[in-house]
């Protein structure tokens, strides 16, 4: 492990986020290309699309519309609730399940077809190249998300098993995922004070038990002269 993990954090975390927003507008202009040649030629057909070309669509919008916030909030925004790492940890879960799901159900699609050269039209050529490529960045965009999903989620819980209080409120940016932590606990913030006993007071076990003293009473004084 290097010493100074919080920076190779920042800078994986830096680049995983950069591909991420890179590969989403490929497949956003890939799934609208797609989606452009089959609204042509299913023109009046119910769908005129296909589904799997409109989820692409949709989760690659949906991770243009939260992934530059949190990357963008974290270098011009300090404190912003986005940069959690619970929230952080939790979302980028969410993206690679649905990024996952994308790559999987345009493979579906493609599984029967063994070649796109087979087709005739140049245009349904260029569709299942496109098809193709959506499954392609669907699954690179998973693996990137999943690496740095486990990645993060293992430092924060190292941190939390270490003793660091509120890593999981803590920001991204700001959480220093080197610290040895502290101990936790109720007697955690209370020194330790060595007790120290004096020889001549030391105690004993068992105590002896203290005998109390009876009170002597003094007889008067007898006279002298006898009593007629």
């Amino acid at each position: 492990m290097v010493q100074d993990i919080s920076s190779m954090f920042r800078m994986v975390r830096m680049v995983v986020l950069g591909t991420t927003m890179a590969f989403a507008v490929i497949v956003l202009g890939l799934g609208a290309a797609i989606t452009n040649w089959t609204t042509t030629v299913f023109k009046g057909f119910s769908p005129d699309y296909f589904p799997y070309a409109a989820l692409a669509i949709a989760i690659a919008a949906l991770t243009l519309l939260t992934v530059p916030i949190m990357f963008f909030f974290s270098i011009t925004r300090k404190g912003a609730f986005v940069n959690l790492n619970a929230v952080e940890v939790a979302w980028t879960g969410v993206l690679w399940v649905l990024w996952l799901a994308t790559g999987s159900f345009t493979a579906s699609n493609l599984a029967f077809i063994s070649d796109c050269g087979d087709f005739f039209f140049t245009s349904e050529v260029a569709t299942c190249r496109e098809t193709q490529g959506v499954a392609a960045f669907g699954f690179l965009t998973w693996i990137l998300l999943f690496a740095y999903n486990i990645f993060h989620l293992t430092l924060v819980v190292r941190q939390q098993m270490r003793g660091t209080a509120g890593v999981w409120t803590s920001f991204v940016t700001e959480t220093d995922f080197g610290a040895q932590g502290a101990p936790s606990g109720a007697f955690a913030s209370q020194p330790q004070v060595e007790q120290k006993v004096s020889p001549s007071f030391a105690p004993q076990y068992p105590p002896t038990p203290q005998h109390q003293q009876q009170p002597v009473h003094s007889a008067p004084p007898m006279s002298a002269h006898p009593q007629v």
